[in-house]
C-alpha cells in the first residue's frame, strides 16, 4: 500500500508540474502577444495583377479561344466580341484563388489549358477533381497544387463561355433599330421612342407594346453555335442593324446551318447560327411595326416625360419648377399643376384610331415637347363634344374619349391657376372701390383694424375687415374668354406694402354667382359666397 501511494503520489505531481508549465506558457502569451505564426495559403498564381493581362487562351480538348482583353474582343479561331462579364470572373478567380498544398502528381490528361500573357506566358492547367473532398489539382507553369474545389469549378470553363453570345446585352435600350428582308420588309425606326420613318419626311409613332415586342424579340437573339464563317460573297436573306447608345450593333442572316433549326448568321458580334424560331420571331413583330396595326393608338407617345405644351393662341405651358406656368405674349399665370397632369393623362389614355381626313388635318396646331428635347407637331380638331388628334403627318386619326376631349377643349385657360391672387393679407395697406358702393378704407394702428378714408365720417364694416383674407383666399370654379366678364359692377384696387397694386373687376352675376377678373387676359367666375363679400359696403354712417 506505501508503494502504491507512493506511485500515485509521484504521478499527481507529475500532472501538477505539467499543469503549472502550461498555465506559465499561457500566461506568457497574454503577456507578451506572442504565439505560434498565422499560417498562410500561397497565391495559385504569385503575383498575378488582373490589369497586367493583355491575352487569354483557353483551351479545352481540341477547341480554343483567344481574348485580346483590352479591346474585349475574341481574335481567334474566328473573331467576334469577348464577354466582359465572363473574362473578369476568369481573371478575378485566378487573382484570388489559394492553394492548399503545393506539389502533387504532373497533370498528363488536363481537362482546360489556360495561358495568360502578362508580359510572359503564364500557364495554368486544369487536371483531375479529387472525388473524396472535391479539391482539384491545378498546375501553373508546371509547378502542381491542391486547391480548392471552388477554384476548380471557376476554371472548369468551355472557350464559348468567354464569348458574348447574346446580340445585345441584357437590359440594353435601343436608339435606332431597323430590319430589312428583301423588297416585303423595310422597317426603320428613331430615336429613344423608336419613331417609324415611313419616308418622305414622315414619321409614325408605335404603340408601346408593339416597341416592346419587337425588342424582346431582337434582345432574344443568341448565337447557339459559333462559326463557321459567312462566305463574305453570299448574299444576305434579311439584315437587322440595332444602335445601343453610340455601338452599333448588326445581323445578317443567311442559308440553314448544318445542324437543324439554325441559321447561319453573321454578327458583329461574330459569325455563326441562331435559331431560325428566333429569327421569325423578329421578322413577325417587324411586320407589325411596319404595318397600320402597330400604331399607337394613345395620342401621347415620348421617350421621356413631356416637359411642355404649345397650345393655340400662343399660349406655352411648360415645367417650371415642381410646378407649371402658362406664358403668353399677354403675361404670364401660374397653371393648376393637377390639372396639367390630368390632360396629359388623358393624353396618354387610348383613343380610337381611324382614317384621317382633310377636316382632321385642318385642326389647331399643338406642339408637345419632352425631356429629351425631341418636339411633336399635332393637329387638334375640336367640334362640340368632340376631338380629334393627328400626329404629324401620320395616316390615322385619333378619336379622343368624351373626358379627354373635354380637358384639350378648354386648352390653356382650362389649365390656369384657380387661385388667381398670391396675397398675404397683413401686407394690404389701401383698399379703393369704384362703382357699387364706392369706398376707400385703409388700415389702422392695429392688425384686423380698418378706418375709412373716404367718404367722409363713415366707419368701417366688418365686410371691410373682412375683405383682405377673403381676397388672398379668392377661389374660382372655372376660366373663361374676357368677354364673360360683361358689364362691371364694381372694382377693387388693393394696394400692398411691398408689392403693386392688384384691380380686381366684379362683373356679371348669373345663377350660381358672378364673373370677376384680376387682368385682361380672362375672366374666371366665382361662387355666390364670393361674390357677396367681393360687393359688400366697406363703409356705413
Amino acid at each position: 500500500m506505501g508503494a502504491a501511494a507512493a506511485r500515485v503520489s509521484r504521478s499527481a505531481w507529475s500532472t501538477l508540474v505539467a499543469t503549472a508549465a502550461v498555465a506559465v506558457l499561457a500566461a506568457l502569451v497574454l503577456l507578451t502577444g506572442a504565439g505560434p505564426p498565422p499560417v498562410t495559403r500561397g497565391e495559385l498564381v504569385p503575383g498575378l495583377a488582373i490589369g497586367a493581362v493583355s491575352r487569354v487562351e483557353l483551351r479545352r480538348g481540341d477547341r480554343a479561344v483567344v481574348v485580346d482583353v483590352a479591346r474585349g474582343v475574341v481574335t481567334a479561331p474566328t473573331a467576334g466580341q469577348a464577354d466582359p462579364a465572363a473574362v473578369a470572373d476568369l481573371l478575378s478567380s485566378l487573382a484570388s484563388a489559394r492553394v492548399d498544398r503545393r506539389g502533387g502528381p504532373r497533370i498528363a490528361a488536363p481537362r482546360v489549358t489556360i495561358v495568360l500573357d502578362v508580359g510572359r506566358a503564364v500557364t495554368v492547367t486544369l487536371g483531375d477533381e479529387v472525388a473524396a473532398t472535391g479539391q482539384a489539382w491545378v498546375a501553373v507553369d508546371g509547378e502542381v497544387a491542391l486547391v480548392p474545389g471552388w477554384v476548380g469549378r471557376a476554371l472548369d470553363r468551355d472557350p464559348d463561355q468567354l464569348r458574348q453570345r447574346r446580340l445585345v446585352a441584357p437590359g440594353a435600350e435601343p436608339a435606332a433599330l431597323a430590319v430589312h428582308v428583301g423588297r416585303d420588309l423595310d422597317l426603320v425606326l428613331a430615336g429613344a421612342a423608336l419613331v417609324r420613318a415611313d419616308g418622305g419626311g414622315r414619321t409614325t409613332r408605335l404603340a408601346l407594346e408593339v416597341r416592346r415586342a419587337l425588342w424582346a424579340a431582337v434582345a432574344a437573339l443568341r448565337l447557339e453555335q459559333v462559326g463557321p464563317p459567312v462566305d463574305p460573297a453570299a448574299p444576305p436573306a434579311g439584315s437587322l442593324d440595332v444602335r445601343v447608345g453610340t455601338r452599333p450593333v448588326e445581323l445578317r442572316w443567311f442559308a440553314a446551318c448544318a445542324a437543324p433549326g439554325l441559321v447561319q448568321v453573321a454578327t458583329t458580334i461574330g459569325d455563326g447560327c441562331v435559331a431560325q424560331a428566333a429569327i421569325d420571331a423578329v421578322i413577325a413583330a417587324a411586320r407589325v411595326a411596319a404595318s397600320d396595326a402597330g400604331i399607337a393608338a394613345t395620342p401621347l407617345v415620348t421617350a421621356a416625360p413631356v416637359v411642355a405644351l404649345e397650345l393655340p393662341g400662343g399660349a406655352r405651358v411648360r415645367q417650371d419648377g415642381g410646378g407649371w406656368v402658362i406664358e403668353t405674349a399677354a403675361g404670364r399665370w401660374d397653371a393648376d399643376a393637377d390639372r396639367v397632369r390630368a390632360l396629359l393623362a388623358a393624353l396618354a389614355a387610348p383613343a380610337r384610331p381611324r382614317p384621317r381626313t382633310a377636316d382632321d388635318q385642318a385642326g389647331a396646331a399643338w406642339a408637345v415637347i419632352d425631356a429629351s428635347g425631341e418636339r411633336q407637331a399635332w393637329r387638334v380638331r375640336v367640334a362640340g363634344a368632340a376631338a380629334t388628334i393627328v400626329r404629324a403627318d401620320e395616316p390615322v386619326a385619333l378619336e379622343l374619349d368624351p373626358a379627354a376631349a373635354a380637358a384639350v377643349a378648354a386648352g390653356a385657360l382650362g389649365l390656369r391657376d384657380r387661385q388667381p391672387l398670391r396675397l398675404d393679407p397683413t401686407q394690404v395697406a389701401r383698399v379703393r372701390a369704384t362703382g357699387l358702393a364706392p369706398a376707400t378704407i385703409v388700415r389702422g394702428a392695429v392688425l384686423g383694424e380698418w378706418q375709412v378714408e373716404a367718404p367722409a365720417g363713415a366707419a368701417a364694416t366688418a365686410a371691410a375687415a373682412a375683405l383682405p383674407a377673403a381676397l388672398a383666399g379668392l377661389l374660382l370654379d372655372r376660366w373663361a374668354a374676357p368677354a364673360a366678364l360683361g358689364r362691371v359692377r364694381r372694382t377693387l384696387t388693393v394696394e400692398r406694402d411691398a408689392e403693386g397694386p392688384l384691380t380686381i373687376a366684379i362683373g356679371a352675376a348669373d345663377a350660381t354667382g358672378c364673373w370677376i377678373a384680376v387682368d385682361a387676359a380672362a375672366a374666371g367666375h366665382a361662387p355666390a359666397a364670393t361674390c357677396a363679400a367681393l360687393l359688400a359696403p366697406l363703409a356705413a354712417r
